[in-house]
Formats: structure tokens, sequence, C-alpha cells
């Protein structure tokens, strides 16, 4: 019970929702970015790595 306990303090917490928007809207800025083709060419596989980790700490 104080493993839940515990969890649900940091899921309720002020920071832990400031962390998930945050990184949804960094989240949203790189996919915004991964529309230009210029950007893209230069910069696409740093877009994809940023693009899948945010998407795992969201999901983890």
């Amino acid at each position: 019970m104080m493993f839940r306990r515990h969890i649900l303090e940091v899921a309720v917490s002020p920071w832990f929702g400031n962390l998930a928007a945050g990184l949804i809207v960094l989240n949203a800025a790189v996919l915004g970015l991964e529309t230009y083709t210029t950007a893209m060419s230069a910069y696409g596989p740093m877009f994809k790595t940023i693009d899948r980790a945010i998407l795992w700490l969201l999901m983890a």
C-alpha cells in the first residue's frame, strides 16, 4: 500500500503535471518542425529520436 500511495502522490503533484505538459508542448514543436522539408533534411534523424524519446517518456 505504501507504494500505491507514493505513486498517487507523484501523479497528482504539480511538478508531474508541468513535466507532462512541457513534454507535450516540446513534442508538438518537434512534430511541427518535421513538416518543413529543409529542417527534416538537416535534422530529420534528431527529430525522430526526440519524438520517440518523448513518446517513450509519456507512455512509460
